[in-house]
């Protein structure tokens, strides 16, 4: 983990070879700084599912394991919540557009070991159930905090937020500041980039929440997601209620990056911002326009909070958390370290003038 001192980008990870339907789903996916792999590539145009355990997903759960974790019950529908080891700060992990709880179980195995961490599945992913509309961060966080309280969590936590899981947690960590020890940010999404990016972009993203034919079947999942739950990932990303999660997460990304600047500052508390050194958009003049906006958006993100650390991770794309998970475990120690050598100097003043946190 190295800290940002303008990084080189690394040849980009744009869908090579695809079908051109497929490939403006693409770049609608890094438009949004979303899950490529997980959920982008869930919306490229295809045919079917191939096996006919997947096609029986139409007809409801039958065909899933049970969930590793368990199902707490909002009211109106039931949320999955998968919480291992012990100690405190909980530490939240937060997924990107479309993406599982399964795709953290690398970072949580090993965080566990510390602290208490816990990965969920939002609504309509997973074992979750789906959830009431619009799916925008602002129900998002309800939902969330619900989910913990009747689940017997309780605070400070730390949350992670990967790509607009970052959404989650910037707008959780304004709405309950008390309850927040930190925040890693992973190559999140930054509340006003749409405005920000070139009308073209715009347009991109506003044909696509218009169009029901382009959310298909196909799914490929990150590279780097962790081969033992791979095949499991796979049939999840298919079945229709997370398609249709998925959608609506789509359609409401706009007014959730809203949301979350209307919400105002950020609090003061420990915070990291990861950013990937890889490229992603495309080559040639919009995508090299893209990939100079995306590290000031970074590092606007950085900067709207005061104790935050800007790291630039090479050899790693848009999954940080898939192709560097340790950067992920790395930045959590570093703020719950922060945290305490601030706890300590506040109730010793007289420590303050000979050390800084």
């Amino acid at each position: 983990m190295s800290a940002n001192r303008g990084a080189k980008a690394h040849p980009g990870t744009f869908i090579a070879g695809a079908p051109m339907n497929a490939r403006r789903i693409g770049s609608l996916c890094l438009l949004l700084a979303l899950d490529a792999g997980t959920a982008c590539r869930a919306l490229e145009a295809g045919g079917p599912p191939g096996d006919s355990a997947v096609a029986g997903l139409e007809a409801g759960r039958d065909f899933l394991p049970p969930p590793p974790g368990r199902l707490i019950d909002l009211g109106s529908h039931r949320l999955h919540l998968y919480c291992t080891g012990a100690g405190s700060p909980t530490v939240l992990l937060e997924a990107g557009l479309g993406g599982l709880s399964l795709e953290w179980r690398p970072v949580q195995t090993a965080l566990a070991d510390e602290y208490r961490v816990c990965s969920y599945d939002r609504a309509g992913y997973g074992w979750s159930d789906p959830g009431p509309a619009p799916r925008s961060v602002d129900r998002i966080v309800a939902e969330l905090r619900a989910m913990l309280e009747r689940a017997g969590e309780s605070p400070p936590y730390a949350i992670v937020g990967h790509s607009f899981g970052g959404y989650v947690a910037q707008l959780f960590a304004k709405r309950y500041p008390r309850e927040v020890e930190g925040v890693v940010l992973v190559d999140s999404s930054h509340p006003d980039q749409y405005r920000r990016f070139p009308r073209d972009y715009q347009q991109m993203y506003d044909r696509g929440t218009r169009r029901r034919s382009s959310w298909g079947a196909s799914v490929t999942l990150p590279e780097h997601y962790p081969d033992p739950w791979r095949p499991l990932a796979e049939l999840l990303m298919r079945q229709p209620k997370t398609l249709r999660a998925l959608r609506l997460e789509y359609r409401s990304f706009v007014r959730s990056g809203e949301q979350v600047a209307a919400a105002g500052a950020m609090p003061v508390v420990p915070a990291v911002v990861l950013t990937r050194g890889d490229r992603e958009w495309p080559e040639g003049a919009g995508g090299d326009a893209m990939e100079a906006l995306w590290p000031e958006l970074q590092r606007e993100l950085a900067a709207a909070m005061p104790l935050s650390h800007h790291f630039v991770i090479g050899g790693s794309g848009h999954h940080i958390h898939l192709d560097r998970p340790a950067a992920i475990e790395q930045a959590v120690r570093l703020i719950v370290e922060d945290g305490e050598c601030r706890a300590v100097l506040a109730s010793a003043p007289a420590l303050a003038g000979s050390r800084q946190c």
